[in-house]
């Protein structure tokens, strides 16, 4: 049987709750010893991600971090990354004090850490906005993306308000699958990619993808098909359970 190398978003598809991690987590582990590859894409920092699975400790064989602006190892080395440059980062903060009402908080992600403020003497690869109504951020993001033609920006939903993460528009999480996947050597066809928001979208449709059934509606139809979880999605395509 042919590799297969699945690639999965994390919040709202590998991690739902706590019980489905677990569980996924000891699928992804019999997945990896048959010589298949599991990669994890999330808008997520390296700080946030290490976090949120200090409890449960997730094996991979690469990360794809910040939207694909940070790439890395299974031993957190590092292999690529991605920047916003510091002139554009100065225009996006000027460009936004029209809409600090809406705007609750700043982060600044580098590499390996996060700041409340920017810092002129560190190269930043993502800027996180916090708004608590989400109702104004398709307004701020499309005037982000109308503004600025060299950056990507996605809205995250939250349980409460939403985020409008940016980073350059020389990443995202597909483009930095297919660096990935040039380096590494490995087919198109051999890559099933999962995801339940916008910023999965892409590399949803660039390769072998599915909307995790949990996703919106408009998403599941923007991706095209659905599957389940990611067991059935691991049953489906690598037959290991």
């Amino acid at each position: 049987m042919e590799k297969k190398i699945i690639i999965s978003d994390f919040d709202g598809t590998f991690y739902r709750t706590k019980e489905e991690l677990i569980k996924n987590i000891k699928i992804i582990n019999k997945f990896r010893t048959d010589k298949n590859v599991f990669m994890i894409a999330t808008g997520r920092s390296y700080v946030g991600f290490l976090e949120q699975i200090k409890d449960y400790p997730v094996f991979y064989d690469y990360i794809i971090l910040c939207n694909g602006a940070l790439i890395l190892n299974n031993k957190n080395e590092y292999i690529k990354h991605y920047s916003i440059e510091r002139d554009l980062i100065n225009q996006i903060n000027t460009f936004l004090i029209q809409f600090s009402s809406f705007i609750k908080k700043f982060t600044y992600v580098s590499k390996y850490k996060n700041f409340d403020n920017d810092q002129l003497d560190i190269e930043m690869l993502k800027i996180k906005l916090h708004l608590d109504d989400d109702q104004i951020a398709p307004k701020i993001c499309a005037a982000l993306l109308s503004k600025f033609k060299n950056i990507n920006a996605y809205i995250i939903p939250l349980n409460k308000g939403c985020l409008i993460e940016i980073i350059s528009n020389e990443t995202s999480k597909s483009k930095a699958i297919k660096y990935l996947s040039g380096k590494l050597e490995y087919s198109q066809k051999e890559i099933i990619t999962i995801g339940d928001s916008d910023n999965d979208l892409e590399m949803i449709l660039d390769f072998n993808g599915y909307a995790i059934n949990s996703a919106t509606n408009e998403f599941i139809s923007k991706a095209g098909r659905t599957i389940e979880d990611i067991s059935t999605l691991i049953e489906k395509h690598a037959k290991i359970l």
